[in-house]
């Protein structure tokens, strides 16, 4: 990506984007027509999104080859005025499944990285990009964790993971990241501290048996003030465990912990178990904001205390009056 030297900003937007079961991660300068996109699902949502912002020069990251991940990344390549760089792991996309889908949205995005001159790479642990005022750090995964992965047959644990600085505060977007890969990264002495962190995969709940890496000492570790869980109505996966909700129920107990859902799940809302198969907004689309004077998000606390007022049993409830 190299340096692009700019004014001094005073702030950025961070766009989770509400694209059902998968993840999409918005970059944004403020008084920008540029950004970085970290996933692109296949729903339009992304490049609707950009479309609204009057971004038309863009940095794309595909952290694995999951669909709900990259499944769209190939059309919003090609329909964006510049694409300055696409950084996504080569060597990754042979072991999944559903390989001829796979295989031909690559095919499509290498035809378009000849066809337009882009740069393309794979991120690699210890990488570092500044873009515009903010430093993008790459701290997975290493060339030993693509061996280990490969020899698996594990994306998840191949995710390409980010941690975001500006304005002294850090985002950390973790893909569909597991157990292993954060021990890989853990073991590494990695500094995981961020501010807001993009929960792993869809608030996907796993056991160990090595207590040095459970999900709690993880999350106290990176001891957030914000938690984001990028998750569809209609999925089959149980995302997000209630095991993801009780952890962070118990953290907020002790913190300032806030923590959203961009779509709202049966967990939350038992009507959905009729109507599940249509896309209930939770969060929606959530926007942070990150400037000198601290972070602001969108929805606020109150205005998502009236979205969620019709639920049943909605995990995320806060009194905010202890605010």
């Amino acid at each position: 990506m190299g340096v692009i030297k700019v004014v001094e900003l005073e702030e950025i937007t961070v766009a989770f984007l509400d694209v059902g079961q998968g993840d999409s991660t918005v970059l944004i300068p403020s008084n920008s027509s540029s950004a970085v996109v970290v996933d692109c699902p296949s729903k339009g949502v992304t490049l609707e999104y950009l479309k609204l912002k009057k971004i038309n020069n863009i940095h794309v990251f595909v952290t694995h080859t999951d669909l709900d991940h990259m499944g769209g990344a190939a059309v919003l390549v090609e329909n964006t005025e510049q694409v300055e760089t696409l950084a996504y792991n080569h060597d990754t996309f042979l072991i999944a499944e559903d390989r001829r889908r796979r295989r031909t949205i690559l095919k499509h995005l290498v035809r378009l990285r000849d066809k337009r001159d882009i740069r393309t790479y794979s991120p690699r642990a210890g990488q570092s990009w500044e873009f515009q005022g903010m430093v993008i750090d790459a701290i997975h995964p290493a060339d030993e964790d693509i061996k280990r992965t490969v020899s698996r047959g594990d994306t998840n644990n191949a995710s390409v993971v980010l941690r975001v600085s500006f304005a002294q505060r850090r985002v950390l977007l973790t893909a569909d990241i597991e157990e292993g890969g954060w021990q890989w990264i853990i073991k590494r002495n990695t500094d995981i501290q961020a501010d807001v962190l993009k929960f792993p995969h869809h608030g996907a709940w796993f056991d160990t048996t090595d207590q040095r890496f459970t999900l709690e000492k993880i999350l106290q570790q990176i001891n957030p003030a914000l938690v984001v869980l990028s998750v569809g109505t209609a999925n089959s996966y149980n995302h997000p465990g209630l095991n993801t909700f009780k952890l962070l129920q118990f953290l907020r107990s002790r913190t300032q912990l806030r923590f959203l859902c961009t779509e709202a799940t049966e967990k939350c809302y038992s009507l959905l178990k009729t109507t599940s198969q249509k896309a209930h907004p939770c969060a929606g689309t959530i926007e942070v904001v990150i400037g000198k004077d601290g972070i602001k998000v969108t929805p606020d606390l109150i205005r998502h205390l009236e979205v969620i007022s019709p639920f049943d049993n909605p995990q995320c409830k806060r009194d905010i009056s202890s605010v």
